[in-house]
C-alpha cells in the first residue's frame, strides 16, 4: 500500500510543480558530451524530478566513476555548496543532492531521473545496514555507501527511503562508518535538497547559455577571431554537433577551421571563475 500512495503522489505531485522551479542559482558544466546543472533550490524528490523534465532534462543518472567524481566536484567546488548547508535527519545528519534514482518498488533501485517509470535497473535488494540482500544488476555502476566491506546502503531505514541522494560529506555526521563524500544513501523523497539536472548535449538546445563577455568574428572563409570584455579564458574548445571535442589551430584567441567538415559548433569558454559560456557559429 505505501509503494502504490507513492506512485500516486509522484504522479500528482508532477501535474503541478512546473511551475515552482527556480533556476536563479545554478551552475552548468558538462561531461562526456552530456551537459549539467547544479540547481540550489531546495526540492523534494518528485518536485525535483519534475523540474527536471520541465528543461528537458532528467535527474542526473551516474554510470561510472569519472561521472562520479565530476558531479561531486561540480557540487562542492564549482557550485560551491557548502557540505552542511542543509541537515537530513534520516540520512545521519549529513547534507545531500538528489540523484535521478529511486525504488517506487520496493528494492528494485531504477535510474529514472525524469519519474516517468521507465529507466535501467542497476541495483537489486538491501546493503549490510538493511537485510543485507543487495546485489548489482549487471555491469552497472554504483556508490552505496560503504567503508570498503560491502555496501552498507541502501537500507530503507524506517521504511519510508525510496529516492537516492548524494552525500556531501560522510554519515552518520562525525562518524561516517556508513558512508563518506560523494557516496550514495537512500532517503525519504518529501526531503527538500539541491539537485543535478543531466542532458544530453545538443548546440540547439536551450540549456547552453550563450556568453556574455565574448563575441566571433569571421574574418575569412575559415578565420576566426573570438573578442571579449572579459581576461581571455583559461580553456577553449571548439564542440561538434555530438558534443565531440574537435582540434584546431590556435593562436591566442585567433582559430582555423579549414579542417572541419560544414555544420553547427560550440565554442567552450571556460574563464578563471569557472562560469562555462558557449558560443554558437557555422561552419
Amino acid at each position: 500500500m505505501k509503494k502504490l500512495l507513492f506512485a500516486s503522489v509522484f504522479t500528482l505531485a508532477s501535474l503541478f510543480s512546473f511551475a515552482q522551479c527556480n533556476f536563479n542559482s545554478i551552475y552548468n558544466f558538462s561531461f562526456n558530451n552530456h551537459n549539467y546543472t547544479v540547481v540550489k533550490d531546495a526540492k523534494t524528490w518528485i518536485a525535483a524530478a519534475s523540474c527536471a523534465k520541465s528543461q528537458g532534462g532528467y535527474l542526473v543518472e551516474i554510470n561510472d566513476t569519472l561521472e562520479n567524481i565530476a558531479v561531486y566536484n561540480a557540487i562542492t567546488q564549482g557550485a560551491t555548496v557548502s557540505t552542511t548547508y542543509t541537515n537530513t535527519p534520516d540520512g545521519g545528519g549529513t547534507a545531500y543532492v538528489w540523484i535521478g534514482a529511486h525504488d517506487v518498488v520496493e528494492g528494485t533501485w531504477i535510474w529514472d531521473g525524469d519519474n516517468d517509470s521507465i529507466g535501467t535497473i542497476f541495483f537489486n535488494g538491501e546493503g549490510s545496514n538493511g537485510m543485507n540482500n543487495g546485489v548489482v544488476v549487471g555491469n552497472n555502476f554504483v556508490n552505496w555507501g560503504n567503508t570498503g566491506n560491502g555496501f552498507n546502503e541502501p537500507d530503507n531505514y524506517v521504511g519510508y527511503q525510496d529516492a537516492a541522494a548524494m552525500a556531501l560529506a560522510g554519515w552518520p555526521s562525525g562518524i561516517g562508518f556508513l558512508g563518506s563524500s560523494s557516496q550514495w544513501n537512500d532517503l525519504n523523497p518529501t526531503n527538500t535538497l539541491y539537485y543535478v539536472i543531466e542532458k544530453p548535449f545538443s548546440v540547439g538546445e536551450n540549456l547552453i547559455t550563450e556568453s556574455k563577455f565574448f563575441t566571433l568574428s569571421k574574418m575569412s572563409t575559415n578565420d576566426w577571431q573570438l573578442n571579449g570584455t572579459a581576461s581571455e579564458p583559461e580553456l577553449i574548445e571548439i564542440l561538434d554537433a555530438s558534443g565531440r571535442n574537435v582540434k584546431v589551430p590556435f593562436q591566442g584567441l585567433h582559430f582555423n577551421t579549414e579542417s572541419l567538415p560544414s555544420g553547427m559548433y560550440l565554442i567552450k569558454l571556460v574563464p578563471a571563475n569557472n562560469q562555462i559560456q558557449y558560443l554558437r557559429f557555422v561552419k
